[in-house]
C-alpha cells in the first residue's frame, strides 16, 4: 500500500509500525513488511524506524527475524545507527562470552564425569 499512498501522507503507517516494532519484527511476514518500508522510507521515516529498532535491540538482536532487520539497518551505513548497534554489541560482548564459556565448561564437565564413570 506504500506504493499508492503519497510519501508525504503515509507517516501514520510508519508511526503505527514503530509503536509495534518488536511484535512485527519477530515474525517473518512482519519483518518483510518492515524491510519494504525501509526501502520506501524518506529520510525522516527511515530514521524513525532505525530509532525504534535501536531502542529494542535487546529483544530484536537475539530473534531470527528481528536480527535480520538489525543487520539491514546496519548495512544502510547511517553513522548514528551503526554507533548505537556497535555500542550495544560491545557492552554485551562480555556477557555473551561468559554465557558461551559457561555453556562449554558445563558440557566439558559433564563429558569428563561421563568418561570417569564409564571407566570405573
Amino acid at each position: 500500500c506504500l506504493i499508492y499512498i503519497p510519501r508525504n501522507k503515509n507517516n501514520f503507517i510508519y508511526d503505527k509500525v514503530c509503536q509495534n516494532i518488536v511484535l512485527l519484527s519477530k515474525s517473518k511476514s512482519g519483518g518483510c513488511v518492515i524491510s519494504k518500508m525501509i526501502q520506501f522510507a524518506n529520510k525522516n521515516q527511515l530514521l524513525q524506524i532505525c530509532s525504534s529498532i535501536n531502542k529494542n535491540l535487546k529483544e530484536l538482536i537475539n530473534d531470527e527475524f528481528g536480527n535480520f532487520l538489525v543487520q539491514q539497518i546496519y548495512k544502510l551505513n547511517i553513522t548514528e545507527v551503526n554507533i548505537a548497534i556497535s555500542n550495544y554489541i560491545e557492552e554485551n560482548f562480555i556477557y555473551l562470552n561468559e554465557w558461551i564459556l559457561n555453556l562449554f565448561i558445563g558440557e566439558y564437565y559433564e563429558l569428563n564425569e561421563f568418561k570417569r564413570s564409564s571407566m570405573e
